[in-house]
């Protein structure tokens, strides 16, 4: 293989794992709002660096607590990891991330592309890492912090890849299928009610999805009529969040979880949104720029900054976000 077409290999690597989503706000106070970050290529469709940040909504401190950065071995651009949408646990203690270590090999065998899942407590600095039989996309927490929510991709990459979510212990075996096949972007209330995306149909990917919600072991059905997707649960778990696509613009809507008194928040666009757990703001996503704002579309502000050049759609940018529930004083 010439080394192009390694690098190719590990862009494919990277662009398969950097999944956008966002998961649901148990209630608590506001913590720091984790995100994935997806930094500059070497070149264009080339590997890329990507890392895990949290912004302290109230200070704007960004910090990088897990980072797959670029790296050059005999003038072959590659990064030894690729990450995806990052979890906080409903506790807020530590959050988990899918992630596919990248082993690269300059003789001319074959690199090695291992799916895993992470696990990140900030405040002790305890890492984990376990490699897992299949890729996923992202993950979410059940309530009791004792199970989790993945979406594996069938197969592992490639266009035919047909998205699939997974109920699983936390020792990271697949336990059963929650929802039907091209279903992802799960999200589990504080209610015990699971939210995620489902496309009508392979051939309409990605612009067709819409909202269905089940619980474990019941019968999926839809919630309101129309697109949507990336939901994302009130820390009550009485209202969803969700980006919808119309007129080739996507923007953020709230809807109760009965599916009435739906609501558009942003105007401007938005998408991937997530609740904060005093319930008071959303944080989502425009143009790779991390915003927040009122559920009732006021006092929007932005507390990071992405994208070097907003009007070709290049540049570092948020593409995952996830906000942490700090225990009650």
């Amino acid at each position: 293989m010439t080394r192009a077409l390694k690098a190719l290999a590990v862009s494919l690597a990277v662009c398969a794992a950097a999944a956008g989503s966002a998961s649901a706000s148990f209630p608590g106070r506001n913590g720091k709002i984790a995100y994935l970050w997806v930094g500059e290529s070497a070149y264009r469709a080339g590997p890329t660096e990507t890392n895990i940040r949290t912004v302290d909504p109230q200070t704007h401190v960004v910090r990088v607590l897990y980072d797959c950065p670029l790296r050059t071995d005999q003038g072959v651009p590659y990064t030894d990891c690729s990450l995806s949408a990052p979890s906080w646990a409903p506790d807020g203690s530590s959050f988990a991330f899918p992630l596919v270590r990248i082993t690269p090999n300059f003789t001319g065998q074959p690199w090695r592309f291992d799916p895993a899942l992470g696990l990140l407590n900030p405040r002790s600095g305890s890492y984990e890492e376990h490699l897992t039989a299949h890729q996923y996309a992202d993950v979410a927490w059940s309530p009791a912090g004792d199970r989790l929510l993945l979406t594996r991709v069938l197969p592992e990459s490639g266009p035919s890849a047909m998205p699939g979510i997974y109920l699983a212990s936390l020792d990271r075996t697949e336990l059963q299928q929650i929802g039907p096949a091209l279903s992802q972007s799960p999200d589990w209330s504080s209610r015990g009610e699971i939210a995620f995306g489902h496309y009508r149909d392979r051939s309409c990917r990605p612009v067709c999805d819409e909202i269905y919600v089940t619980r474990v072991n019941g019968t999926p059905h839809r919630l309101i009529r129309g697109l949507g997707s990336t939901p994302s649960w009130s820390p009550r778990g009485t209202k969803l969040v969700f980006a919808r696509r119309r007129r080739s613009v996507t923007n953020i809507y709230v809807v109760r979880r009965n599916g009435h008194g739906l609501r558009r928040v942003t105007r401007r666009g938005g998408y991937n949104p997530a609740w904060s757990p005093d319930g008071k703001w959303i944080a989502f996503i425009r143009n790779g720029n991390l915003l927040v704002v009122r559920p009732n579309g006021e006092d929007a502000r932005r507390l990071v900054n992405g994208m070097s050049d907003q009007s070709l759609g290049e540049g570092p940018q948020v593409v995952a976000l996830d906000w942490q529930a700090l225990p009650r004083r």
